[in-house]
């Protein structure tokens, strides 16, 4: 995907979150730590011309001993700045596309081996 994105004149900037972090930030962090976006992600939320979210999870129950409150706590300070995105697309000023990328942990919560 970054070399298709160079080839086109694009300049890419790759974001990694790990689900690892993002759980124990979920489990242990302080109401104001679940509540905060990096300014970073907000600014590029702001100005990227397009966005390509690729999720691949090793393991979907991760966030099995999260508290539901706590989810949604975080759920909402992300989508309030993800929604910045999504009201710059509908404006035509930016694109987004999400897919998931095919783990071993999505083929056996699907019952099915990797390569189908």
């Amino acid at each position: 995907m970054q070399r298709a994105a160079l080839r086109l004149g694009a300049r890419p900037i790759l974001s990694v979150r790990l689900s690892e972090l993002d759980e124990r930030l979920l489990r242990e962090g302080f109401a104001e730590q679940l509540a905060l976006v990096s300014p970073i992600a907000v600014r590029e939320l702001e100005t990227a011309d397009a966005a390509v979210t690729v999720r691949a999870d090793t393991n979907t129950r991760l966030r099995s001993r999260v508290d539901p409150a706590r989810e949604r706590a975080r759920a909402v300070a992300l989508g309030r700045a993800g929604q910045r995105l999504l009201d710059r697309s509908a404006r035509g000023e930016a694109r987004w596309c999400g897919v998931l990328f095919p783990t071993q942990a999505h083929a056996q919560d699907a019952v099915l081996p990797l390569d189908e």
